[in-house]
């Protein structure tokens, strides 16, 4: 979105005021940043309404990319999307596994057994403080429900 405002700004400043490329692309970066420094050459009334529509467009851009940015950051959006690819990338590497359906006590002695053996393994459960614990033993880990087992009794 910057880069659309920082082009509509110097195509207006070239339409508008006349301006070479280098003076409108200047004029239109320091209008941006904010930074105060005083016009290339005088502004016409165009180009004070061209100026207006920046500062307030490149305000509510920046504002707009610190709240994503702050939500990201707080929420830790980066560090799960890089995990969650990763996580991916390994799974579809997986050959001859083990899946162990619960990480709960017995799910962790299996676990420890089959890693103590260099089995390769993922563990599904569907409580995610469990997933998360299996995760920080360094487990690949999802959550999710295990498949039903089927009854093989008959009615009576």
């Amino acid at each position: 979105m910057l880069l659309i405002v920082l082009v509509a700004g110097t195509v207006a400043y070239i339409v508008v005021e006349k301006w070479n490329l280098l003076d409108a692309i200047y004029q239109t970066i320091i209008t941006l940043s904010t930074v105060g420094f005083e016009e290339v050459h005088s502004l016409s009334p165009g180009g004070r309404i061209v100026t207006m529509f920046l500062i307030v467009g490149g305000i509510g851009i920046a504002a707009y990319a610190a709240t994503l940015l702050g939500r990201l950051v707080i929420e830790g959006e980066i560090r799960e999307f890089f995990g969650r690819r990763k996580m991916e990338k390994s799974l579809k590497e997986l050959r001859d596994h083990c899946i162990i359906c619960g990480y709960g006590r017995m799910g962790m002695v299996v676990s420890d057994r089959l890693r103590a053996e260099k089995k390769p393994l993922v563990i599904l459960d569907r409580d995610p403080e469990r997933v998360l614990a299996a995760r920080e033993e360094r487990f690949l880990a999802i959550e999710g429900e295990p498949p039903r087992r089927r009854s093989w009794a008959r009615p009576a």
